[in-house]
């Protein structure tokens, strides 16, 4: 993913929203990054919260909306 308009994340974050994008789990996501599944979850919250989406399912959707591409 390249940078989003007006959305900051961290390096985690950014993590964990590219293997998302690759339709990973959050639990392969937590092995592969060596993180608990809780932690990983976390992260998705706060991509959710940033993106205002109420789903993980949403995230994608969003991020590949004109508003969000730089």
């Amino acid at each position: 993913l390249g940078p989003i308009r007006g959305v900051k994340f961290s390096k985690r974050e950014k993590d964990c929203l590219n293997l998302l994008v690759q339709s990973w789990t959050a639990r392969e996501i937590a092995e592969f990054l060596n993180l608990s599944t809780r932690t990983v979850e976390h992260y998705l919250e706060n991509i959710k919260c940033k993106l205002g989406c109420s789903r993980k399912s949403e995230i994608i959707t969003t991020l590949l909306s004109p508003h969000y591409q730089s």
